[in-house]
């Protein structure tokens, strides 16, 4: 049990080495959260605003899943319904929030919300690219996790 533990630790410090590397150019931190806001990971600064960013993000992305799933699932085929992967992940990649101090890009990634916070003076595209890169790099790994 204790080398199990001792693993789980390491890869949770692989996690967030990560993130760190996105944390650069503007970018001020990085979080990773299940869908209902709990933290996961994190990296760079903004410590103590974390919470609160994690639990307005998944607010936010769980209000779009909300309100776009039975839209999506009235028009998909009887075999597209029966997929693992929600409609509304395949149909949004990212989001980009504009706030009066910060901007924040967005994304679904298996079983979990990635987010990225930045100064308003950082570009769109940039905040885009790196969120949109992170999350095809966590895709694969966040995918075989057993988390119901």
């Amino acid at each position: 049990i204790f080398f199990r533990h001792l693993l789980l630790m390491l890869r949770a410090k692989l996690l967030q080495k990560v993130l760190c590397q996105v944390v650069s150019d503007g970018v001020s931190a990085c979080i990773l959260m299940d869908p209902e806001g709990s933290i996961v990971a994190s990296a760079g600064s903004e410590v103590s605003n974390q919470p609160l960013i994690a639990a307005i993000v998944s607010n936010i992305w769980n209000a779009y899943h909300t309100t776009s799933v039975p839209d999506t699932l009235a028009t998909q085929s009887d075999a597209e319904a029966d997929t693992d992967v929600t409609p509304a992940c395949t149909a949004l990649q990212c989001m980009v929030l504009d706030c009066e101090h910060k901007r924040m890009a967005i994304a679904g990634v298996p079983k979990m919300i990635l987010c990225i916070v930045s100064g308003t003076d950082v570009e769109h595209g940039l905040l885009k690219a790196k969120l949109l890169h992170l999350k095809r790099y966590l895709e694969e790994p966040l995918s075989r996790l057993d988390i119901d």
